[in-house]
């Protein structure tokens, strides 16, 4: 009698691990999901913005002391006029506030800093460009307004891909234990 207790009762939690790891799963799916809508909703919100003249006032690296390894990026300040008004931004596009430095463009500073020659920049100061800019609101502009697959994959949905199969696999991995492993 006590073993169909126990047996009973080990159903019953192996159950609830099926729905509460089905609930995760749902839940990062969710994530997912909005995070892929939140990207297209400002994708197509920037399309629309109006192109104008700018000018590249301030170059510098950053970079970020949280990331491991660490994270490299060009902080692009431009001016820009709209409607008669001057304006300064440092936003590149909607996924980055700064130009991530990375692959073939990471060696190249990583060469010309231990050669102490000038490293290649993206712009020159005073070069002349275009910008993006919101006609809602003229203080919000971007550099650029396409964004690359690998800029929405790395840094929008990453965490929930990685997160919705890491938790699909072990959903699947319950429920194949509770219909096909004898006790």
């Amino acid at each position: 009698m006590e073993r169909e207790e126990r047996k009973e009762q080990d159903r019953k939690r192996r159950i609830r691990n099926i729905i509460i790891q089905a609930l995760i799963v749902l839940a990062c799916f969710i994530w997912l999901l909005l995070a892929i809508t939140k990207t297209s909703k400002e994708e197509k919100r920037v399309s629309t913005w109006v192109q104008v003249a700018c000018t590249v006032e301030n170059m510098k690296i950053y970079v970020d002391p949280m990331a491991n390894p660490a994270s490299f990026y060009w902080i692009i300040s431009y001016k820009y006029q709209y409607e008669a008004k001057e304006y300064v931004s440092d936003k590149y596009n909607i996924v980055n506030k700064y130009k991530h430095i990375g692959g073939h463009e990471e060696k190249k500073i990583a060469a010309a800093r231990k050669e102490k020659r000038k490293i290649p920049e993206p712009y020159s100061v005073g070069d002349k460009t275009v910008c993006f800019v919101n006609p809602d609101m003229p203080s919000e502009s971007v550099l650029v307004r396409e964004i690359k697959g690998k800029e929405i994959f790395v840094f929008r949905l990453l965490g929930p891909v990685v997160l919705s199969i890491g938790f699909l696999i072990v959903l699947l991995h319950s429920i194949w234990d509770h219909f096909f492993c004898d006790d």
